[in-house]
């Protein structure tokens, strides 16, 4: 089971407790049977006593949430004001958020868990001797304060954020504080958790920096948004309406900070305040020179990473200049239902020309690794290029196949070996041989070179196959049926290799498997 995420409770007294995993994982009540485990000894024992023999979570939610719980602590200090004395704090790394659950006296969970904060990937959470709360940001490089109270300024690039539980922009505002970016869209709910999600409104105000030349502010907004540069109005997208976008252009003689307030709020249905500032400044353009894209790695290798940039106006950037981040992709086998089975996890970071990295264990799950290289100039444009490493278990294009004898994947596959492509139709015999013909599964893997635009995929199966691309479900010919042809298209702005998944299964008759990638 790796499909939820899970807070489990361990109670003070009452003994040792099983929480199941991995025979039961989530589940919207809780001890959710994981199917791909169900065939482990311990599971086939433990599934035959049911629920009753374990304990189930707390919480649980699946990755459309979020994809790594972290866990934090009951807030037991006096600085927050109630709900947040007594509650529990969690987050999730991939989805950038903290939330907190609060409890009554008796210790007992109230509700459900409501959100706190948008955050930047956080890896632990924690409470200071001073009240506030506390989190690394991994991505970021940073521990970062959660304080509350009002602020009165904020530095230079962000913004000073009163929220109202009015329209009118009146009154003691429920939440101050500085935020990074305008960047909300908030759905049918709002900024202040379960309520209110109407009738509210947002001031944002705070220093932003313009260069010289023709700079392009961008609003979004449902319902009214306003922006004023230097206390003249530039952009009035005011009015109840749906998510509507106003742009306007400012031209600067030099380089500098001007005063930006955003007016913004909310009448009824859903929430949108975004505002984007574009510099006349020109980014640099980075260029990662090693590795190449689609190359290869062996488990525990040492990769050498080198880079360069240049920008309009600087010429070469420096180093210092330079900021590379290394994802690691991770593909758990798929579970029922599940459309999205890949999710990230931050792998290293470091600035310069010139690096090193050592590749993860290749013997598990499914990995890759992204190369990210973002280039600053010295007016803070960026601009980002990354290149997709993978396993080096067969040549780029080709398939890493795994034959099992049974319909789900499962146990030691009977076949391990490189396909150059998916083009088979055994009839009614297998790649077995003589037996088995029937009830057998595939797993191929791959890494595939996708040309710039369209690029139409085709899946003919008899009986289920499903294609996923970089972790997404993208043609479900699933389920027991004759040669039957699915196909999906997918557009890329740039060439490039992506990660490519075909799983497939044979039933009883006849057994189909093709598929096939052609650029429109």
């Amino acid at each position: 089971g790796k499909s939820w995420e899970e807070i489990d409770r361990i109670p003070v007294t009452g003994g040792n407790h099983n929480y199941g995993w991995p025979c039961y994982e989530g589940g919207p009540n809780g001890s959710l049977v994981q199917s791909a485990f169900s065939n482990f000894p311990i599971c086939k024992t433990l599934l035959t006593q049911g629920t009753s023999a374990v304990t189930a979570p707390s919480f649980a939610y699946d990755h459309t949430v979020g994809s790594c719980v972290i866990g934090g602590p009951v807030y037991d200090q006096s600085v927050f004001p109630a709900p947040y004395r007594g509650s529990y704090f969690f987050g999730d790394y991939t989805h950038n958020w903290i939330d907190y659950w609060p409890l009554d006296a008796s210790g007992n969970f109230v509700d459900q868990p409501i959100r706190f904060a948008t955050v930047a990937n956080p890896v632990d959470i924690e409470m200071g001797p001073d009240g506030a709360l506390y989190y690394v940001s991994i991505t970021k490089g940073q521990v970062r304060r959660i304080a509350y109270g009002m602020a009165s300024s904020c530095a230079p690039g962000n913004y000073l954020a009163n929220y109202y539980t009015n329209r009118t922009w009146s009154g003691t505002p429920t939440i101050t504080r500085c935020d990074d970016t305008i960047n909300n869209d908030w759905g049918t709910g709002g900024p202040f958790g379960t309520s209110p999600v109407d009738n509210f409104s947002v001031s944002w105000s705070g220093s932003q920096y313009f260069t010289k030349g023709i700079n392009t502010l961008s609003s979004t907004s449902d319902d009214g948004m306003q922006v004023w540069v230097d206390g003249q109005l530039v952009i009035n997208n005011n009015g109840i309406h749906p998510a509507t976008t106003k742009t306007a252009t400012l031209t600067c003689t030099t380089d500098g900070f001007h005063d930006v307030l955003v007016k913004y709020y909310e009448a009824t249905g859903k929430a949108v305040a975004k505002l984007s500032i574009t510099s006349a400044n020109k980014p640099p353009v980075p260029q990662i020179s090693q590795p190449t894209d689609g190359s290869g790695f062996a488990a525990n290798q040492v990769i050498t990473v080198t880079g360069s940039a240049t920008d309009p106006e600087d010429g070469t950037l420096s180093g210092e200049s330079l900021q590379w981040n290394v994802i690691l992709h991770h593909c758990p086998p798929v579970t029922p239902g599940n459309t999205q089975i890949c999710h990230t996890h931050p792998f290293d970071t470091f600035t310069g020309t010139i690096g090193s990295v050592t590749a993860p264990d290749t013997s598990g799950d499914w990995v890759w690794l992204e190369f990210e290289l973002t280039a600053f100039d010295s007016s803070g444009a960026n601009a980002t290029t990354r290149v997709n490493v993978w396993p080096n278990f067969c040549p780029a294009g080709s398939y890493w196949a795994h034959y099992y004898k049974n319909r789900t994947w499962t146990g030691t596959p009977a076949i391990k070996r490189c396909d150059a492509t998916i083009n088979n139709n055994w009839g009614t015999g297998g790649p077995f041989g003589a037996s088995p013909v029937d009830n057998f599964s595939i797993i191929w893997h791959s890494r595939q070179f996708f040309r710039q635009g369209p690029s139409k995929l085709t899946a003919t199966s008899d009986d289920g196959m499903q294609v996923w691309v970089d972790g997404q479900l993208v043609i479900d010919n699933n389920g027991i049926h004759p040669a039957t042809t699915k196909t999906a298209t997918l557009t890329y702005p740039l060439a490039g290799y992506h990660d490519v998944l075909v799983q497939y299964f044979e039933a009883t008759g006849n057994a189909v498997t093709q598929f096939s990638i052609v650029k429109q």
